[in-house]
C-alpha cells in the first residue's frame, strides 16, 4: 500500500482536529489558490485508499469510531438542540469519509441502525 507523505499527513490531520475536509486540504496544500480548486482536490484525495485507511486509524486511535459517533447521538438525543445534533452528525460524517451523495447517506444510516442495538437507540 501506498505510504502517507508530509502533506497527507498534515491533511489528516486537520480533519481529525475538527476542519472541513477543504480546510485542511487548503492548509496542508498551500498551491490550492481557489476554493473550488480545493473541494475538487480534497474529494479526490478522501478517495485514495491510502488516505481513507490512514484517517480511520487515526480516528480509531484517538476512539471515534462509528461506536463512539452512535454513543454520542444518543447523548444528543436527551438534548433538545437539533442543530448540535445536525452539526455532529454532519461532521461525524465527513470524518468518516461519507459523503452527501444520496448513496453515501444511506450507507452511514444503514451502518448506524445495523448497530442501534449497540447504541441503545
Amino acid at each position: 500500500m501506498k505510504k502517507v507523505n508530509v502533506k497527507e499527513k498534515k491533511f489528516i490531520k486537520g480533519i481529525v482536529n475538527g476542519d472541513s475536509q477543504v480546510d485542511a486540504y487548503q492548509k496542508a496544500y498551500k498551491t490550492a489558490k481557489s476554493r473550488r480548486t480545493a473541494v475538487q482536490s480534497a474529494s479526490k484525495k478522501m478517495a485514495q485508499p491510502h488516505i481513507k485507511n490512514m484517517l480511520e486509524k487515526t480516528l480509531r486511535d484517538q476512539g471515534i469510531d462509528e461506536k463512539a459517533i452512535g454513543e454520542t447521538m444518543l447523548q444528543l438525543k436527551r438534548d433538545r438542540s437539533w442543530k448540535a445534533k445536525d452539526a455532529f452528525i454532519n461532521h461525524a460524517k465527513e470524518m468518516l469519509g461519507y459523503k452527501n451523495t444520496p448513496q453515501q447517506q444511506m450507507n452511514f444510516q444503514q451502518n448506524i441502525y445495523n448497530k442501534r442495538d449497540e447504541f441503545d437507540i
